[in-house]
């Protein structure tokens, strides 16, 4: 693996240094202003919750480092907004309103809002370049491209050839991987449950928006078909294996579970956990992989609303000992965990105590002695700081050409460099490249 980004760290520089070095000289480097030094980035936690009166929802950023302080104030967002972050930005998402905010992570402010067409319900979001967002929708057969720089909205791709029998493929969540992006679809006909298709994931080329035909044996255009039931929520790739974890779980008393996807064969693996066979319950809420065998789940059981975490390897299944933590009348929304300091945040719900609680990933002991404050979690996304612009490896202000050598030593040697983080998976390695070379070669 590691000669696999040395390689690849090798062809990045040669792509581009040809191009940015001849402009270097024209392009001076920035420095603070005099007296006012950068701040040194700093890796924060993104919470969205629901006040204790269950009237408003707002998001506010911690350290992510012990005591977990607030660093930010509170910021009013749409009730059901789904957070992500890439390439310095960080963005909530909200079917309901329709529309896509962008958070500056420094100043804690909106900065932009996008109104997305009426009625299609945006639900999730990728970069296929530093300045082009694209939106699955739940109403609509079409990928929405946001122009981030121009601020334009327009479609992208069309989905419909993956329709089911009600007109929609019912998009849920999005992921990029070299070059693609993987969309997963539910494919549930909403005018007769009896009919549905088996649920899949559309691959599309990130730069041209064109449908990779995922098994081209078969005559027409395949998605990949998953094994499991509907799919929920965001989906997880594991660079070192090159594979992609699926919330394939459908609803209560189903055969839904954890689906592996092989990015490369561009076919499912089957349901590496088994809602039925391993014994998790009812259904299966949030899961976040911590390596590639290794990770953490919660789900409900047959009684009522639940969440009930344990661990799980892919190799041997779920620990089915005690709970780790139980919230009753809660489905834990999300995950995440920090691979830089192997801390895992899981959100608690009302039954308490309520907020987000801290783990040790590695042995699963909890570390906070009281969870983060927040009486409803409904998301978290892991974030950073203080980074004069996303793709600054040398701190001068800039993105250029200067910054092509201490980039290439961050994905390398494995450290920590939380400004390089430009997909916005905890850590700066191989995934960068594409966005860092766009970075370099954009106008903007």
């Amino acid at each position: 693996m590691r000669r696999r980004f040395l390689r690849m760290a090798v062809g990045f520089v040669r792509s581009v240094a040809t191009i940015v070095g001849a402009v270097l000289a024209l392009t001076p480097a920035i420095a603070a202003p005099p007296g006012v030094p950068f701040s040194p980035p700093e890796r924060r936690v993104a919470i969205a919750s629901f006040n204790s009166q269950m009237s408003s929802v707002a998001v506010r950023a911690v350290r992510a480092t012990a005591p977990w302080p607030d660093v930010t104030p509170a910021l009013a967002i749409q009730s059901d907004a789904v957070l992500r972050f890439a390439a310095g930005r960080l963005f909530a998402i909200s079917r309901i309103a329709g529309t896509v905010a962008v958070i500056d992570p420094d100043a804690w402010t909106v900065t932009h809002v996008y109104n997305l067409p009426a009625g299609i319900g945006p639900g999730d979001l990728a970069l296929a370049g530093p300045n082009a967002a694209i939106v699955p929708c739940t109403g609509s057969a079409i990928l929405q491209r946001i122009d981030l720089a121009g601020g334009g909205v327009t479609p992208f791709t069309h989905l419909g050839v993956f329709d089911d029998n009600d007109g929609n493929p019912d998009l849920v969540s999005i992921t990029a991987f070299e070059g693609r992006l993987f969309v997963s679809m539910a494919r549930m006909n909403d005018l007769d449950p009896n009919d549905n298709l088996p649920p899949g994931v559309a691959v599309i080329d990130a730069a041209t928006g064109s449908i990779v035909d995922a098994d081209p044996v078969t005559p027409g255009i395949q998605c990949i078909e998953l094994q499991g039931t509907a799919p929920y929520g965001r989906m997880q790739v594991i660079r070192e294996t090159r594979r992609m974890y699926v919330k394939a779980s459908g609803s209560f008393h189903d055969s839904g579970g954890i689906e592996e996807i092989d990015l490369d064969l561009l076919r499912s693996n089957g349901l590496r956990i088994s809602e039925v066979e391993d014994n998790i319950g009812a259904d299966l809420n949030a899961f976040v992989m911590i390596n590639a065998d290794d990770g953490y789940l919660t789900f409900s059981t047959d009684l009522l609303l639940s969440s009930h975490l344990h661990r799980f390897s892919l190799s041997s299944g779920p620990d089915n000992g005690p709970d780790i933590l139980t919230s009753l009348n809660f489905a834990t929304p999300a995950m995440v965990h920090d691979p830089n300091s192997g801390l895992l945040y899981v959100p608690n719900g009302p039954s308490g105590p309520a907020g987000v609680v801290v783990l040790n990933a590695a042995t699963g002991t909890i570390l906070s002695p009281d969870p983060i404050a927040a009486p409803f979690t409904t998301d978290l996304a892991l974030i950073t700081a203080n980074c004069s612009a996303a793709g600054d490896a040398n701190g001068d202000g800039i993105v250029d050409g200067r910054d092509i050598a201490p980039f290439v030593v961050c994905v390398t040697s494995g450290a920590d460099c939380p400004c390089e983080d430009l997909d916005g998976d905890g850590r700066a390695d191989a995934g960068d490249l594409r966005l860092m070379t766009a970075l370099l070669l954009s106008p903007n």
